[in-house]
């Protein structure tokens, strides 16, 4: 737990410095990393960064151009708010799956997720090619009009809205369905339901990100 709420903790700062200074390049992004304090002083470090980071946020314009690693340049500050967002109610579930009661994510928020990671899921193949990532594979939220359909090959992903000629289709609450994308919940969890070829819906365990 230490080490998670420490995790979290190094990145709000890091995006603090990034968006107080602009930063235009990854390499200059490096002196904003802090290390966090050991034991118990970890949770009060932990707040003071996250009160920095929302201060930080508040402050800059969306349309503002910071550096962002996905991009690999200087992009509008709207990327770091979604990214922030999404990085630490993650780690909020993480933080409550850990002690064994977590809470879901808000529905909302879960979609948003869905939308960012497939967005991010073509560059990752394209360095890092998955073997048995094949097929069709359907997304679809039981809790609000979430609908995707994937199409599928070792180094390359194709996303079109709706579910259209599926070899397999994923079915769960918006949350516990972003969950199994980022693979926080695993194939065969109770909540999720697949329908089809479940061996295509098991290779998506494959696409991960560090």
């Amino acid at each position: 737990m230490s080490e998670l709420v420490g995790h979290t903790g190094s990145v709000h700062r890091w995006v603090t410095g990034l968006l107080r200074t602009r930063v235009a390049s990854g390499e200059e992004s490096r002196q904003f990393y802090e290390r966090p304090p050991e034991g118990e002083d970890v949770a009060d470090w932990y707040d003071a960064g996250l009160s920095d980071l929302v201060g930080q946020l508040s402050a800059v314009d969306p349309s503002d151009k910071v550096w962002n690693w996905s991009d690999n340049r200087p992009e509008p500050a709207r990327f770091w708010f979604r990214r922030m967002a999404l990085e630490t109610v993650v780690h909020r579930w993480d933080a409550e799956n850990a002690a064994g009661d977590p809470g879901p994510i808000d529905p909302a928020l879960a979609e948003d997720g869905i939308d960012e990671f497939i967005s991010f899921v073509p560059d990752q193949l394209a360095v890092t090619p998955q073997p048995l990532l094949n097929g069709v594979l359907a997304l679809a939220a039981s809790d609000r009009p979430v609908a995707s359909t994937l199409t599928l090959t070792p180094d390359h992903i194709e996303c079109a809205p709706g579910i259209k000629g599926a070899d397999v289709v994923v079915r769960a609450t918006t949350s516990d369905l972003y969950l199994w994308m980022i693979n926080r919940l695993p194939f065969d969890a109770a909540c999720i339901t697949v329908e089809g070829d479940p061996a295509i819906a098991r290779a998506w365990s494959s696409v991960k990100f560090e």
